[in-house]
């Protein structure tokens, strides 16, 4: 499986390697495909401070401070954590339907998933 963070755009993943992978995901979900003017500093009221935190958003100023920049949507990491999700929750025992609304995905993608996850078990014994 690759890294979470080649799963990034690369703007997004050049951002995480300053802020962290959880943070830099606040962040594209806090402004998705939006250019933000990144200030010089953040205090703890800024948007940016509220959405990653101060020690993130810290670190991001002292990268990008004084420059706007757009922050790509983390669309194909997003879907892999949910797919993640999703397997854990059926390896705990929940049904599809269960997972399908707890998710909010439809059921027969949980379906699928479990599918696909059966196939590499398989595969991974031979």
């Amino acid at each position: 499986m690759k890294p979470l963070i080649d799963l990034l755009p690369p703007k997004l993943a050049e951002i995480a390697e300053v802020i962290g992978i959880d943070a830099a995901m606040k962040l594209s979900a806090a402004h998705p495909g939006l250019r933000i003017h990144v200030p010089k500093r953040a205090p703890e009221t800024h948007s940016i401070t509220l959405a990653i935190g101060l020690k993130a958003a810290q670190a991001l100023c002292e990268t990008y401070g004084g420059s706007d920049v757009v922050i790509p949507m983390a669309t194909r990491l997003h879907k892999e954590r949910l797919r993640l999700a999703i397997i854990d929750r059926l390896k705990e025992g929940a049904s599809a339907p269960e997972v399908a609304r707890e998710f909010g995905v439809h059921q027969f993608t949980v379906y699928r998933l479990k599918a696909e996850q059966s196939r590499s078990e398989q595969q991974q014994l031979f």
